[in-house]
């Protein structure tokens, strides 16, 4: 793509990445919540955990639809004032604000569809979330390197990672409805009710959001404000092989964290500190 190309790239992700604090901590209550509903192993208590379950996600979904509306509108603000924003090349522009108003839209879809990757994180399911992970980073890479070595240029890049994005958002909701039939999802069976249990557990949820979103998304950002974009190419190169360490402990958390909720609904206190003693002997070694 060359260095202006990469970087026009790089600086854009770094902008989504603070998307992410309109998260509001959402994502991992949804987690919670579903493994702390479906905990439950008696078939009586099926029925309304399933109904709480669909009220709880529904009124998530319908949070995520305003914000990701939100967020797609500042990501198109943002490209229309990049050219004083940004050390971006006035030939660059327009490929800048096409990429930004592609991955707006992603972004706007992309967080009321995480409700389902959540679900299935909720559910223990992380053979399904890892299979659709591994069929998504394969797709997408065998598309990048096929449009690169075609000629291709940056826009149709992200505009084919879109296109596999969403295949990713359609298996997750499939999944989702075959392990839990008769649960319903929609902006409709948004309940006011569940704004005080969901807050309190993504309240702490916003912090771990802000921060991480802080670390590992401002220096790009401040690179694109008082450097040429170019220089972001360089950057990136060193600054992914770090990020990739991160995969270790997000893993580790993706999956201990609906573990503890099951652990926790059913009280089982002695395995949940299990759990944690054998997770960080573990996750120490990893890294």
């Amino acid at each position: 793509l060359g260095p202006s190309q990469f970087g026009l790239w790089v600086l854009a992700t770094g902008i989504v990445g603070y998307v992410g604090v309109l998260d509001l901590g959402l994502a991992p209550t949804l987690v919670n919540e579903a493994a702390a509903l479906l905990a439950h192993d008696a078939p009586r208590d099926l029925p309304d955990a399933r109904r709480r379950l669909g009220e709880t996600a529904s009124t998530i979904f319908a949070l995520y639809a305003a914000l990701g509306a939100l967020a797609g509108i500042g990501l198109v603000a943002v490209g229309a004032l990049a050219g004083g924003l940004f050390h971006v090349p006035a030939d660059d522009l327009a490929t800048f604000r096409a990429v930004l108003l592609v991955i707006g839209i992603q972004t706007a879809l992309g967080l009321p569809m995480s409700v389902w990757n959540g679900l299935l994180c909720g559910l223990q399911a992380f053979h399904v979330v890892s299979a659709i992970g591994v069929a998504t980073t394969l797709a997408r890479g065998a598309l990048t390197v096929a449009l690169v070595l075609a000629g291709y240029g940056l826009v149709p890049l992200v505009a084919a990672s879109f296109v596999v994005t969403c295949a990713a958002w359609t298996a997750a909701w499939w999944c989702v409805h075959r392990r839990v039939p008769g649960l319903r999802v929609r902006v409709g069976a948004f309940r006011r009710t569940r704004l005080r249990e969901i807050g309190r557990f993504s309240g702490a949820m916003v912090v771990w959001t802000i921060a991480g979103a802080a670390l590992h998304q401002l220096d790009r950002v401040l690179i694109g404000v008082v450097l040429p974009v170019a220089a972001l190419t360089t950057y990136e190169v060193g600054a992914r092989l770090a990020s990739y360490s991160r995969t270790v402990l997000h893993s580790w958390l993706s999956i201990v964290m609906p573990a503890t909720s099951a652990l926790v609904a059913r009280d089982q206190r002695r395995r949940l500190r299990t759990l944690y003693l054998r997770s960080t002997r573990y996750l120490l070694v990893a890294y």
